[in-house]
């Protein structure tokens, strides 16, 4: 375990210190800053740790897309290990839990679906999805098992037909990207008479065309940082020109890193343009930082060229 970690590790120690003193009461956001200060983090260690949780969070709802319930909670229990208190990450894993136990029938998934999702209406009492999960198990307890398993067939039925609507309209729309599993090979070989031709992968930056936005994307700057446990972050500053004639009310990128091998190292989405901010105006342009933080292990020196898509653009 190097510096990096003991420091992590000394913050969440302290953490759960702190958590039994006020009687696992939540923390807010500074009261966790403060923890880790006390737990001997620099501002830029605590900034650190958060793109550790991110990225945590970032895989663990991808394997959500994937129905891989399993692997989406262990991603959830490092988030939470940073971030104890946080909504998304607490509702991710109450529903990941419940997902779970629907397929395996195991009473302590049930449970500990219905602990997370408690715990996230501490912090976030309108949670609609932690409201769900709560209001469903406790009817699914006081059926009987014939019954409980008949209304799990049919939830899972109507659940399906939904994601399967739901899937239908995002691929005929064309607006959400999942994350990555394949990739192109790093090279293509074309013939032209006896002759074969090499195409290399591309460096830095890519632009996936989009028809539906008028759309300029262009780095500005790109630098990487050490993390954590043997991770590295790479930031990138963009700027995203509105080229068309419309305002732009709303925009959502997909980003793709790649390996020099080809694979894709991690898949994100970032809102550029959140509904109800400024809208991008024709002709101006708005700067954004990407950060992402690679899994452990994943050096700059793997790191060969990252992909930005628009995932979902709203003109005025």
């Amino acid at each position: 375990m190097d510096d990096s970690d003991k420091m992590i590790e000394a913050y969440i120690s302290k953490l759960f210190e702190v958590q039994q003193a006020r009687e696992n009461q939540p923390l807010t956001e500074q009261e966790l800053k403060e923890v880790a200060l006390g737990a001997g983090m620099t501002e830029a260690d605590w900034q650190a740790a958060q793109e550790v949780a991110d990225a945590h969070n970032a895989r663990a709802e991808g394997f959500l897309t994937y129905q891989n319930w399993t692997e989406a909670i262990k991603e959830y229990e490092q988030t939470l290990r940073i971030r104890p208190h946080h909504p998304q990450p607490l509702a991710g894993i109450a529903y990941a839990f419940k997902q779970r136990w629907q397929t395996g029938q195991q009473p302590q998934d049930r449970e500990n679906a219905l602990a997370h999702a408690r715990k996230c209406l501490q912090v976030s009492p309108e949670n609609a999805q932690s409201l769900m999960i709560v209001s469903q198990l406790a009817n699914e307890q006081s059926l009987p098992p014939r019954k409980r398993w008949l209304k799990t067939q049919k939830l899972i039925l109507i659940f399906g037909l939904m994601a399967f609507g739901v899937g239908a309209w995002i691929l005929f729309q064309n607006e959400e990207m999942t994350p990555a599993r394949q990739v192109p090979k790093p090279m293509t070989t074309s013939k032209s008479g006896d002759q074969a031709s090499i195409k290399p992968m591309p460096d830095g930056l890519v632009v996936v065309p989009s028809a539906k936005a008028n759309l300029q994307v262009a780095e500005v700057k790109s630098t990487f940082k050490t993390l954590f446990g043997n991770r590295t972050s790479h930031h990138a500053m963009c700027s995203f020109k509105n080229t068309g004639q419309d305002a732009i009310t709303e925009l959502k990128i997909a980003v793709t890193w790649y390996h020099k091998n080809g694979s894709a190292i991690v898949q994100n989405n970032f809102y550029v343009l959140k509904p109800g901010d400024l809208p991008l105006s024709a002709g101006a342009t708005k700067e954004y930082l990407i950060k992402q933080s690679f899994p452990q292990g994943t050096s700059q020196e793997a790191y060969q060229y990252y992909k930005i898509k628009v995932a979902r653009i709203t003109p005025h």
